[in-house]
């Protein structure tokens, strides 16, 4: 991650037995939406959400696979729709 004020980078390693971090460390694709949460697609980790940060600033990130109902936890690309739906293309079609 990259902060504009400050010009700092963030880099957020895959722990992929913690579930609160991120599941795999091959990012496809990144949206930022309307809320301003950022959305991480993996490659063989699902998609990932950093949705707020612990007591010592570490990235708390919620999960998304085919435990949640993805048909695939490869994921290539994300995008938001006008409605605010985020679409999830994965190897198998989009979800």
């Amino acid at each position: 991650m990259f902060d504009l004020k400050t010009h700092a980078i963030e880099r957020i390693f895959p722990e992929p037995a913690n579930s609160s971090a991120l599941a795999a460390g091959y990012i496809t694709s990144l949206l930022t939406d309307v809320r301003g949460r950022l959305w991480i697609a993996t490659f063989g980790g699902g998609v990932n959400i950093l949705e707020s940060r612990d007591a010592h600033g570490k990235p708390q990130l919620r999960r998304l696979g085919t435990a949640q109902g993805l048909n695939n936890d490869n994921v290539n690309k994300l995008l938001e729709d006008s409605k605010r739906n985020i679409w999830v293309s994965t190897t198998t079609g989009w979800h």
